[in-house]
């Protein structure tokens, strides 16, 4: 025996009798969680009945059918309530798996969802949330909006690392769709052109009340992981050695592993579920390092992915991807980099896997090992203490050079392309350093006595 609710509520609505709008309550319930229509109901939950309850269902099927797109006669099933000789009918109505629903397939604003005990239109990003759980297409593999793609970064960070990068020739890795031959959401990440940022945050104080300064990464998705990997590890910088037989190269310590701070950062470009517009998130306190990104854990439960009983990822073509380059040692198994870089905490207590969110938290480590005999801290061997541990060693190298390219800074640093010219773009902006010359005969001198 079904029994009258007291009130309405998200999944439960009243109807004293038949009107046209009843298409509008039954689309609102199939859009959000289900419910139940109540007709024979006045608004106080009194019942008082309909006439022709069998005539009643056999119109309301007739519109499910007919006026309401795609059609929820699948979705409804329908029970009578008697009292006092009167006859109410309940539709139930289940929520729907092809949202959204509408009255109109011409007007967007005939769909609606149900918000407490009100229908209401749905709004625009709503719909766009519809059609994108809708869609069994995953985000990477669809064709992009924007078509004007170029790769500059990309294929320069991919000749670095061996790889080969010739995105509508190669469809290994699913840039291009090859039936249309458009570019895909993979490769719109990977291109110049990608709007999908890296936001950071530094405050000092763990409260997060006095904000130092914050800064924000964009371009291609690598060159976004690279900048902010280099960036972290300056907050980060805890002492630095340089060896005494000539050598440029210095011993660098950091509060946090420099290995697992690239992996929290590629689990945030990796599981992010890039249909939604927060970005990823990166705060630095004096105790901890904290990585945000919105997605979760997909079809795993978070036992599941901490465990390593399964393995999945939100964007797969991504992943693998991200793996041809060696920066994900395999989809499912990052997670264990964190665990040996802090290896007396639990990884529950590092990694949080929420409903809809990754929350990775990196705690800072204070204890620095003690110099070797004979090498020197950074602040006796560098008159610029206040920048970071690559840009000294260039700064240090063009002071001891003069003039030098960018191509001799990398073969005498043994820098990447992209970190050199990162470091460079910043000290130039910093008016550390100088650019002469133009194109192939650009050379930069230190400015910086």
């Amino acid at each position: 025996m079904f029994f009258l609710p007291p009130h309405e509520s998200v999944t439960t609505e009243f109807k004293r009798e038949w009107t046209d709008n009843i298409k509008k309550e039954i689309v609102a319930f199939a859009n959000t969680l289900g419910g139940d229509l109540f007709i024979g109901v006045d608004d106080d939950g009194e019942l008082v009945g309909v006439d022709n309850p069998d005539r009643l269902e056999e119109r309301i099927i007739s519109m499910a059918r007919d006026n309401i797109h795609p059609a929820v006669t699948h979705l409804l099933w329908f029970e009578r309530i008697r009292r006092d000789g009167k006859t109410a009918l309940v539709v139930h109505v289940g929520p729907g798996t092809d949202k959204p629903y509408c009255t109109d397939p011409r007007d967007s604003g005939t769909v609606y969802v149900r918000v407490g005990s009100v229908t209401l239109r749905a709004s625009i990003t709503q719909i766009r949330r519809f059609v994108e759980e809708s869609n069994p297409t995953p985000w990477d593999s669809r064709i992009a909006r924007d078509q004007s793609l170029t790769f500059h970064y990309c294929a320069a960070y991919c000749a670095e690392r061996g790889l080969n990068f010739n995105p509508l020739h190669d469809f290994t890795y699913g840039l291009v769709d090859p039936k249309s031959r458009c570019y895909t959401n993979l490769a719109f990440l990977l291109s110049d052109q990608n709007t999908y940022r890296i936001t950071l945050a530094i405050f000092r104080d763990q409260q997060k009340n006095d904000l130092k300064k914050n800064k924000e990464f964009s371009g291609s998705i690598l060159q976004c992981l690279e900048e902010a990997h280099e960036y972290i590890l300056d907050e980060c910088l805890l002492q630095m050695e340089k060896p005494t037989n000539g050598t440029l190269e210095r011993i660098n310590h950091y509060s946090v592993p420099s290995e697992a701070v690239r992996e929290a950062l590629v689990n945030m470009i990796a599981h992010r579920d890039y249909t939604r517009t927060p970005p990823c998130v990166v705060h630095i306190t004096p105790s901890e390092v904290k990585f945000f990104s919105v997605g979760g854990p997909a079809d795993l439960t978070a036992h599941e992915i901490l465990t390593q009983m399964a393995t999945n990822c939100r964007n797969l073509r991504l992943a693998h991807f991200l793996k041809a380059l060696h920066l994900m040692e395999g989809i499912g198994s990052g997670f264990q980099t964190i665990r040996r870089a802090y290896e007396n905490i639990e990884l529950s207590d590092l990694v949080q896997i929420l409903e809809t969110a990754f929350l990775i938290t990196l705690p800072s480590k204070k204890d620095v090992p003690p110099l070797k005999v004979g090498s020197r801290t950074e602040s006796e061997t560098n008159p610029w203490n206040d920048l970071s541990p690559t840009d000294v060693r260039i700064c240090d190298f063009l002071s001891s050079q003069g003039t030098t390219s960018r191509m001799d800074l990398e073969k005498n640093l043994s820098l990447p392309r992209s970190t050199t010219n990162y470091h460079l773009r910043k000290l130039l902006e910093e008016g550390r350093i100088r650019r002469v010359g133009v194109g192939r005969n650009t050379f930069y001198t230190c400015e910086t006595e």
